[in-house]
C-alpha cells in the first residue's frame, strides 16, 4: 500500500536525539506513513543508530557528500511517495497523534493542502515545554490572514508543525538553497 504520509527527516550528527526522534515517528497512532531519513555524511554514531532500526516504513540514505540542510530536505522529498509530506527535524519529536490529527484534517478537508498545528519549544537546560500556537483559533484560516501574519510575524513554526501536500511542491518548487536558515519561510 502506497503510504499516506512521506515524514523526511534529514540528520547530521544528531546521535544526541535521533533515537528518540525516530521512537517519536513509530510510536504514531496513525500508520500509514513512510519514513525517509538522509543521513549528510554523520561524523557520530547517528547512522549506526538509525540502521538498528529495523520498521519496513523507514528508508534510509547516505548522502556521499555534506551537503546544505535544504539541500538535503529536498533529497529526502524526493526519495517520498506519499501525498503529504512532512519534515522532522533529527533533534524533533512528534506527539503520538500528531499524524492522526493530520490525516483527520486532511480526510476532512480534502480541498485544503498545507496544514499548521501548534508547537511546543522545549529548553533543555529548563526543562520546560513552551507552548507555541500560530494561530488563536483552530480551523481554516483565508489566505490573506496567513499571509499577513507571515509577513507581521514569520511565526507559524520551525517547519516540523507544517504539513505540505505534495502538489505544493511540485507547483511551489523545493527548498532554496540561496538562504542558509530561512528556506521555510521563502518557501
Amino acid at each position: 500500500m502506497k503510504p499516506l504520509v512521506s515524514i523526511c527527516i534529514p540528520n547530521y550528527n544528531y546521535e544526541r536525539f535521533i533515537g528518540e526522534t525516530i521512537e517519536s515517528v513509530l510510536k504514531q497512532t496513525y500508520n500509514n506513513y513512510e519514513v525517509i531519513i538522509c543521513d549528510n555524511c554523520s561524523t557520530d554514531r547517528s547512522l549506526e543508530i538509525i540502521n538498528s532500526y529495523s520498521d519496513s516504513r523507514i528508508k534510509v540514505y547516505r548522502n556521499s557528500e555534506n551537503i546544505n540542510l535544504y539541500e538535503n530536505i529536498n533529497k529526502a522529498i524526493s526519495y517520498s511517495c506519499g501525498e503529504l509530506i512532512a519534515i522532522l527535524h533529527s533533534d524533533d519529536l512528534y506527539a503520538p497523534d500528531f499524524l492522526e490529527k493530520i490525516v483527520q484534517a486532511y480526510t476532512h478537508n480534502p480541498e485544503q493542502r498545507v496544514f499548521v498545528t501548534g508547537v511546543y519549544n522545549y529548553h533543555d537546560e529548563t526543562k520546560l515545554a513552551l507552548p507555541h500556537h500560530p494561530f488563536k483559533t483552530g480551523g481554516i484560516k483565508p489566505k490573506l490572514e496567513v499571509l499577513i501574519r507571515l509577513q507581521q510575524k514569520n511565526n507559524i513554526g520551525n517547519g516540523v508543525n507544517v504539513i505540505l501536500h505534495q502538489e505544493c511542491i511540485a507547483k511551489a518548487g523545493m527548498y532554496s538553497s540561496n538562504f542558509r536558515y530561512a528556506s521555510d519561510y521563502d518557501l
